[in-house]
């Protein structure tokens, strides 16, 4: 007779670097809207100011909000 496994647990600092970046690309997103919404040009320093993060993080994970912005025609 087998023994049944456990079930794997995920690493917890794996689930932890997922949900920041979620948060992190979700303050984009919503800067991005709110700088469009308000006919500001979208800028790495606006959206970084916008989401209360650094310029270089947004030059990070801006790419992936941005590519959203596009796709979408311009919308979020």
């Amino acid at each position: 007779m087998r023994r049944r496994r456990p079930p794997v647990r995920p690493d917890p600092l794996s689930e932890a670097a997922a949900r920041r970046h979620e948060l992190t690309r979700a303050k984009a997103v919503q800067a991005l809207r709110e700088l469009d919404r308000a006919g500001a040009p979208v800028t790495f320093a606006g959206v970084a100011q916008a989401a209360g993060f650094s310029e270089l993080k947004a030059i990070i994970d801006i790419d992936r909000a941005m590519a959203v912005f596009r796709t979408r025609g311009g919308r979020l």
